[in-house]
């Protein structure tokens, strides 16, 4: 009779099981490497820009508003205060400036583009939120009214007008293909102290600072360019930039 010797090939099945998870985890690793990699995706983007925008200045104080029409005070109130600029006390960051390469070098330009085709402003408390858009042509753009009164939403661009629509209390959504770049201004025809700042590009190279200042783009071709910042009340900044082949950058811009 042959005895058995149970302990040698169950050992020896633990130890191909052991080396059998990592060279699964390796496999699924690779495969998800080509995936990113494959032909047809996105290669690396290059150099990434990180900064902050900054104002050392006084900060001026809210506009106060005294609303005029009886029928909409009961939800306006009697007075607004409107803030266009609105600064950081700790980091002296400016919130909802727009960042953006002033001439991109299209050539070498990796990366797809950053821009999201859907783009929204609306009414709402008797002010348009957000009060500073940002688009790149080509986006729709949608204009809402949250608020229960009328509004009339007037945008221009210059001299030009773009859009001027009344706007029934909680009424549909309209909708605007954005077909040509610049700086755009919403009003209210209504409410005269209403109004917000759209601002479309040829290129999907900018981007909205959050409330600490801080903005960032990928994508970036690598060399001089110059990077523009504009405010509604700041004005535009401008400052020339030396980009390298990979890596983060990282720059400061400060208004006087």
């Amino acid at each position: 009779m042959l005895s058995r010797q149970p302990s040698e090939p169950r050992e020896h099945n633990r130890t191909r099981r052991s080396f059998a998870r990592p060279c699964i985890v390796i496999i699924i690793l690779a495969g998800l490497g080509c995936l990113l990699n494959g032909p047809g995706l996105a290669q690396p983007l290059g150099p990434i820009l990180v900064g902050q925008v900054k104002f050392n200045g006084v900060v001026p104080s809210p506009f106060e508003i005294t609303v005029t029409n009886e029928d909409e005070m009961e939800f306006c109130g009697e007075k607004l205060f409107i803030q266009p600029l609105t600064v950081n006390s700790v980091t002296h960051g400016v919130e909802g400036a727009v960042v953006s390469v002033k001439t991109p070098k299209e050539e070498g330009v990796q990366g797809k583009s950053l821009s999201v085709p859907h783009r929204m402003v609306a009414n709402v408390q008797c002010q348009f939120n957000p009060r500073v858009v940002v688009a790149q042509r080509g986006d729709m753009l949608e204009v809402q009214n949250l608020d229960p009164i009328l509004h009339q939403t007037h945008l221009t661009q210059g001299e030009r007008t773009r859009m001027n629509i009344a706007q029934l209390p909680q009424g549909k959504s309209v909708w605007k293909k954005l077909e040509k770049a610049g700086v755009y201004h919403f009003r209210c025809d209504k409410h005269k102290f209403m109004d917000a700042y759209l601002l479309v590009f040829d290129h999907p190279f900018f981007s909205k600072t959050n409330t600490n200042g801080i903005f960032r783009m990928v994508g970036l071709t690598p060399g001089n360019q110059t990077i523009q910042v504009w405010h509604e009340t700041l004005g535009i900044l401008e400052k020339e930039i030396t980009l390298p082949d990979h890596g983060i950058v990282n720059i400061d811009l400060v208004y006087p």
